[in-house]
């Protein structure tokens, strides 16, 4: 936002006022906002704000909502410097003050007072916890668009991960307050909240449970897409999730969860979806491929590909996409058949073959070749594979490969690596997201980064957050000047993941003149990030990384001290063992206290 500028400058007698230092003084420029007009509201405001007298201040948040709207925009753009004056007023006995912090702290979308209003969640006032559940959605809703229109915002990230702070403590401590909206915005973030959401679901008896199953089951927001998907992992939110997928008659809610399909990199989200059953709701998905965008539908078809239900029933799926008009449909649809070794599948082949007015026939028909089947007689099993055919499977497969059968795969994709540097490189500058998340992660076993090193250089700047962390995370195997250039931007990244990596590899590597990079990291709002760098100034020995872990093992939030924890555990630090012994018998967290107690054994052994 742009500063607000006062109109004109203060009239003597104000001026004079304004020169004085004392509470008389600040008492009546107050009053004197009442009287004036709104251009000279602004400037009083402003003279209020550099004076800083926290019972000023106290009144001007209160008396917020009747000033003009430009000396509302003043207040707004100034929230930073009325953090205290914020904790003060949600202090306050009368539901008006707080009320108006609250007010003040959703028009700016200051994700980074979030902690104040988690903290109103545990207010004995019902109406300042419905009020603070309703800021926490809406600053939610407003952060989550600012991300999806990739807006300019440059406090976005430090704003976004003091946001997901505070919703891992909404789900931390959800009997405090049970408040649906708050655990709704929750859900929006669900893969930065879902470490709070599998440790509440742990608890024995867990009375979040009822309430993520109706939210989940009653999805319509398009916002809930990825925590439907992600649900289906969980055990205790599966049958939530299947009867919100298969109920989804919102066209919005029904796009956004094709869109989502990217989280199919993770293979239990993949392997989960074989929950969901067959059925007529499947008929209404199809209709919104075509709305899809080319890189959308694509991955949608790898959604509907991965359901559950007969082989009879998904050839039937796939046939009717090879049936629609878009390309992209089609082809993706192939691309799945070509990776399904099933008979099924090569009869399906033979019948795309079969129409020689496809432009996929070609293809079709070379792949029934390799299989050595004709389009008029399929075979019942699939014969000898044709050269090249090994490095689609291994891509399809090879992260549910044993170890054995992961090195047969390395030593063959070494002896012919001509096709699989093609194969690897094709995935890696495609259009699918979960395509090149998974051609990193087969970059990665099989000791091919060298080989690909410009495409994961590119990765590294990648428009999906995942594939970004990923391939952030390889440049650790490719020391250089361009690494070293790459990792000090991603230390800028908005995501925390990207952040995290990038701290790590540089810290692997070595890298010189990396104190000064790091050292601002130290106080990221991210428990994460923090971490990583916490870890590897210690490495360099600075005392200001030790007072951090000291900081974030005292720190209220949950998440800071568990990361504390971490680095204690993974550093070997048997300096803090007494306090980590009195954190394992008196820490108001029951999962701070296994860790803890989890650290002592490591550090006695």
């Amino acid at each position: 936002m742009e500063e607000v500028q006062a109109s004109r400058p203060l009239p003597r007698p104000l001026a004079v006022l304004a020169a004085e230092k004392n509470r008389a003084a600040d008492e009546a420029l107050f009053e004197a906002l009442a009287h004036v007009a709104p251009g000279i509201q602004a400037a009083i405001v402003d003279a209020l704000l550099r004076r800083d007298h926290p019972a000023t201040l106290l009144k001007l948040v209160r008396s917020a909502k009747t000033l003009d709207e430009q000396v509302q925009h003043l207040l707004v753009i100034r929230i930073r410097g009325l953090h205290n004056t914020l904790r003060a007023a949600m202090a306050s006995p009368a539901f008006e003050d707080r009320a108006a912090a609250m007010g003040l702290i959703v028009a700016a979308v200051d994700g980074s007072s979030a902690d104040t209003l988690t903290d109103a969640l545990r207010s004995r006032c019902h109406r300042t916890r419905e009020l603070a559940a309703s800021s926490l959605h809406e600053i939610t809703h407003r952060l989550i668009e600012d991300m999806q229109s990739r807006k300019e915002h440059p406090g976005l990230p430090h704003k976004l991960n003091a946001l997901v702070e505070a919703l891992r403590e909404v789900v931390a401590r959800w009997e405090l307050h049970f408040q649906p909206k708050a655990l709704e915005a929750a859900l929006w973030l669900f893969d930065r909240v879902e470490p709070a959401f599998s440790q509440k679901l742990r608890e024995p008896q867990a009375k979040i449970v009822h309430m993520l199953n109706e939210l989940i089951e009653g999805a319509t927001d398009p916002k809930l897409a990825g925590a439907v998907l992600r649900a289906l992992t969980i055990p205790e939110l599966r049958t939530a999730a299947t009867c919100a997928i298969t109920r989804a008659k919102n066209s919005q809610l029904v796009r956004a969860i094709l869109h989502e399909a990217w989280v199919l990199a993770d293979h239990d989200v993949e392997r989960a979806l074989r929950w969901v059953p067959e059925g007529r709701w499947l008929d209404n998905w199809s209709l919104e491929l075509p709305k899809l965008s080319d890189p959308q539908a694509a991955r949608a078809v790898q959604l509907l590909a991965a359901l559950g239900g007969s082989v009879e029933r998904k050839m039937e799926r796939y046939r009717a996409m090879l049936g629609a008009p878009r390309a992209s449909i089609r082809r993706e649809t192939l691309w799945r058949l070509v990776a399904d070794r099933s008979p099924a599948a090569t009869e399906t082949l033979a019948l795309l073959a079969s129409r020689t007015t496809d432009e996929l026939s070609p293809i079709a028909a070379r792949e029934c070749r390799r299989r050595r089947a004709s389009p008029a007689a399929v075979p019942s099993a699939p014969p000898d594979r044709a050269p090249g055919d090994w490095i689609v499977d291994f891509f399809a497969q090879f992260e549910r490969l044993s170890r054995s059968e992961l090195e047969q795969r390395i030593a063959r994709a070494r002896a012919d690596l001509s096709t699989t540097l093609a194969f690897l490189r094709e995935k890696l500058l495609g259009s699918d997201p979960l395509d090149r998340a998974r051609a990193l992660r087969a970059v990665h076993d099989l000791e091919l980064s060298a080989e690909l090193d410009e495409e994961i250089y590119k990765l590294a700047n990648d428009p999906d957050r995942v594939v970004r962390a990923a391939a952030v995370a390889m440049l650790v195997e490719l020391p250089g000047p361009t690494t070293t250039r790459i990792l000090r931007s991603a230390l800028h990244d908005p995501d925390e993941r990207v952040q995290a990596n990038a701290i790590e590899a540089m810290d692997r590597l070595n890298i010189d003149d990396r104190l000064e990079s790091l050292r601002p990291m130290l106080r990221s709002p991210s428990s994460r990030v923090r971490a990583n760098a916490v870890q590897a100034l210690l490495r360099m020995e600075i005392r200001e990384a030790g007072a951090t872990l000291l900081d974030m093992l005292e720190d209220a939030t949950e998440a800071q001290r568990v990361s504390a924890l971490w680095v204690i555990e993974r550093m070997h630090l048997r300096s803090v063992i007494h306090r980590v012994m009195e954190m394992s018998r008196h820490d108001p967290d029951d999962r701070v206290r296994r860790r803890a107690q989890r650290v002592i054994s490591k550090l006695r052994e």
